[in-house]
């Protein structure tokens, strides 16, 4: 209270002494308790730090096991994604990789299918060409044989 400013009475006064040894063991205190939450916090990051970590390595193994399994041609391969940003955009682009590849393999066999097709169906019209060729080859051996004949005889 400072006399003469306020309107209430002045019942008495307070001194504190306060000594160098009081003030040193808050200070200790004080560092004491400091050093003590510094360690908790510390502990904690990297509790957070090695969960975190588990977590992206964990989807990344993931990836690269789907990956490895697309590449062994096991097309069926589908990774459930459990993560945002950066892995889960990865982790749905492999699915489509993976989805856009069997379904260039089905397209790949049906064209293959089709191209066995029309090679037996070439393969048979040579067939047939090469024995057309082998019937006009008799008939004009024939022929020349006859003409031969024909003309020894005129002759």
């Amino acid at each position: 209270l400072i006399p003469g400013k306020t309107q209430e009475k002045l019942i008495g006064t307070v001194e504190v002494i306060v000594t160098t040894d009081f003030l040193s063991q808050e200070k200790n205190h004080i560092i004491y308790s400091s050093t003590i939450i510094a360690l908790i916090t510390f502990i904690i990051s990297i509790l957070i730090a090695m969960i975190n970590s588990r977590s992206i390595s964990s989807s990344i193994i993931n990836i690269t096991n789907a990956v490895k399994s697309i590449n062994a041609e096991n097309l069926e391969t589908n990774l459930h994604s459990t993560n945002g940003g950066e892995l889960g955009a990865l982790e749905t682009n492999v699915n489509k990789l993976s989805s856009r590849l069997k379904k260039s393999k089905e397209n790949e066999k049906i064209h293959l299918e089709e191209i066995l097709r029309a090679k037996a169906i070439a393969e048979n019209a040579n067939n047939v060409k090469l024995d057309l060729i082998g019937v006009y080859n008799v008939n004009f051996e024939a022929l020349k044989i006859i003409v031969n004949i024909f003309v020894v005889k005129r002759l």
